[in-house]
């Protein structure tokens, strides 16, 4: 994956935060079709990441100190997803690329002691 920040003069900041679909690659193992994940902006730390529904992390965007808000938009195939990250004095873009094509595999069931 590829983040660059694209963030240059003044812009809106979308008003919603609602998830992101993106269609994975299949897993020629399973044999199955390309599954689609739900992703989500989030806050940890001082962190911007990108989540998965159930909360798992996948990516740190960046590091931004006093974060205030999250969203994501993508175009309708989920191939290009935009980050607004929403400080107390700014508001930062960053272009997100290459997420379609992560792999989703199951790594079986393990015991947590």
């Amino acid at each position: 994956m590829k983040i660059e920040e694209t963030t240059n003069g003044e812009m809106v900041m979308p008003t919603e935060a609602q998830p992101i679909k993106v269609k994975l690659v299949a897993n020629p193992l399973e044999k199955n079709e390309r599954p689609t994940v739900q992703l989500t902006g989030g806050i940890d730390d001082e962190d911007a990441l990108l989540r998965t529904m159930d909360g798992l992390p996948l990516l740190t965007v960046t590091q931004a100190p006093d974060l205030k808000r999250v969203l994501l938009t993508s175009d309708p195939e989920g191939k290009n997803v935009t980050m607004f990250i929403e400080t107390g004095e700014t508001t930062r873009r960053f272009s997100i690329i290459g997420l379609s094509k992560m792999m989703a595999f199951d790594c079986g069931k393990f015991e947590l002691k």
